[in-house]
């Protein structure tokens, strides 16, 4: 070997290891319980609560005012900032799994509700739905049902509301891109 291919060779790995190291070593490394601890007093300082460390970096949360619905908080791999994009590990809880899809099916369909996802990546519940989907196609009909199910859950769950965000993509039947007034956003906080 020449001893530039064995600088190549030796230097190349090492440069690339030291990237790693440098840049990325906070997605190597996990939450602690104390920073778990931190995560639920900032994003819920009115509840005092039970806190248990499960498998694969991921906790329990029993909040004293909601015994009836352990909360999971985990980590996630979150990517932010679409131009230069920017990878984090993050805490997230499945307070809208565990809260809002229960409570959809009493104003969605079963059809309806297929479409609803939690998507971890943007903290939304996405609902891209197809216009066929929507119960007697009636779109107006179908967002006064989404209204009142945000009614219902701002009322039935306040401390968790500011969380909850729904996207809505009513997809046309003619397969064209979809009108604004099929485009919509729920806000739980505004209820």
């Amino acid at each position: 070997m020449k001893p530039f291919t064995l600088k190549r060779f030796v230097l190349l790995p090492l440069i690339v290891l030291s990237l790693i190291l440098t840049t990325g070593c906070h997605l190597l490394s996990h939450y602690s319980q104390e920073e778990v601890q931190q995560y639920i007093s900032k994003n819920y300082p009115n509840l005092t609560y039970h806190l248990e460390s499960q498998r694969n970096n991921t906790w329990q949360v029993t909040f004293d005012k909601y015994p009836q619905i352990p909360v999971e908080i985990s980590e996630v791999m979150h990517t932010s900032a679409p131009v230069v994009p920017q990878v984090e590990r993050i805490l997230i809880t499945n307070i809208p799994l565990i809260t809002a899809f229960p409570l959809m099916k009493n104003y969605l369909t079963a059809e309806e509700l297929t479409y609803a996802t939690y998507d971890t990546s943007s903290l939304y519940i996405e609902m891209p739905i197809p216009y066929s989907a929507i119960q007697n196609q009636d779109v107006t009909n179908f967002y006064n049902r989404m209204d009142q199910f945000c009614k219902e859950y701002a009322k039935t769950y306040p401390d968790f509301k500011k969380e909850i965000f729904i996207r809505i993509i009513i997809k046309p039947a003619d397969g064209s891109v979809s009108p604004e007034e099929y485009r919509r956003v729920f806000r739980l906080s505004q209820y």
